[in-house]
């Protein structure tokens, strides 16, 4: 028997939307956004990977936005991972297009429960504790992903 998946806007989500936590957090994405732009045409023109600005992102408290709370994360949805994903691409399209895969796979970890638990901890608690980055496909030189057998 399937079990059926859990809403796309959960509760706990809507809650972080209407409160001044997520305020804040939109408020670091703005900041972080403009601090991402003075780099953006160095890492377009050369293609370097902006690891600085993850690491940003990290310290901000942004890489956990759609893990669930008890994970270390901040419980959000869908919403708003569109709405922190957009105010970084105001800065560095790049950065929110590899944040943008980061969440989904979080995302998926936490909605559909399909990996297996200790690969899903493995990621989970890397991502709570230091900077990790995941996505589905590699596209990037250095960068592991699951869809070519490497973790990052």
């Amino acid at each position: 028997m399937a079990s059926t998946p859990a809403p796309l806007h959960d509760a706990e989500s809507i809650q972080i939307i209407m409160t001044q936590d997520f305020n804040d957090l939109i408020g670091r994405a703005q900041s972080l956004a403009d601090e991402f732009s003075a780099n953006a045409a160095h890492h377009d023109a050369t293609g370097d990977f902006p690891f600085a600005n993850f690491e940003r992102l990290f310290e901000v408290g942004l890489l956990g936005l759609v893990s669930a709370r008890e994970h270390g994360g901040l419980g959000g949805g869908l919403k708003e991972a569109q709405t922190i994903i957009s105010e970084i691409a105001r800065g560095e399209p790049s950065t929110a297009l590899v944040l943008a895969m980061h969440y989904n796979t979080h995302y998926s970890i936490r909605r559909f429960g399909k990996w297996a638990p200790h690969l899903a901890e493995r990621i989970l608690s890397a991502n709570r504790l230091s900077l990790a980055l995941i996505n589905a496909a590699q596209a990037e030189l250095r960068i592991g992903s699951p869809a070519h057998g490497v973790l990052p």
